[in-house]
């Protein structure tokens, strides 16, 4: 009875076919034990939970008013605004430009693009993929994307990497190139034991964590 448990617990996992197998076949033959495999669906639930919290982040603060600047308000911990509107007047981006993520007004930019990875939008900035079960984006791509991480996600990556100390996270990038490579790699650790998701969303949860009442 209590194998049975166990054995529906992990097919409703999110681990790969391949390990939901070697866990139930190693349970039969002896080589690890029922407590070592509840630990690891314990971990499973404790990287959901995280992620949903980032995903939940988000969607409250899209909610905010068009004229707060959501990178403040998340870093104040209260509604900001400045003299323009939302955070085209922040003083953690300007001067920096969102095309290329350079030190200098957009309107002057002849520089490449920044480069988004494939599988995530390149207007919101967020994966396409779902991580353990949890999507960050469900709307249209591109140019028609309305995701709640728009005017918010790629504002505070910016911000991020001209000043480190707005995050618990380390990041070794130390040019553009390299940070724009490093962001949305997988973390080179486990998460929670339960395998890697993105940089850039371990970033944002260092983040949301850094400024928590």
């Amino acid at each position: 009875m209590v194998y049975t448990q166990f054995c529906t617990g992990i097919i409703k996992s999110h681990q790969s076919d391949d390990a939901k197998y070697a866990n139930m076949t190693a349970i039969l033959d002896g080589t690890i034990g029922i407590s070592q495999v509840d630990e690891q669906l314990d971990d499973f639930a404790d990287v959901k939970t995280r992620l949903r919290s980032i995903q939940q982040h988000i969607r409250s603060v899209s909610r905010q008013s068009p004229l707060v600047c959501k990178v403040c308000t998340t870093i104040c911990r209260e509604p900001t605004i400045h003299q323009g509107h939302g955070s085209s007047g922040c003083p953690r981006v300007l001067n920096k430009c969102f095309k290329c993520f350079g030190r200098h007004a957009k309107g002057a930019c002849t520089n490449p693009l920044f480069k988004v990875a494939p599988k995530y939008c390149w207007k919101c900035w967020m994966p396409l993929a779902e991580f353990f079960g949890i999507s960050f984006h469900s709307s249209d791509i591109g140019p028609n994307c309305d995701n709640a991480a728009l005017d918010y996600v790629k504002q505070l990556l910016l911000a991020y990497f001209y000043d480190r100390n707005l995050a618990t996270m380390e990041c070794p990038a130390t040019t553009l190139i390299e940070y724009q490579d490093w962001l949305f790699k997988d973390s080179g650790i486990s998460v929670s034991g339960s395998g890697q998701v993105p940089n850039m969303l371990l970033l944002l949860e260092s983040f949301i964590l850094r400024f928590e009442v």
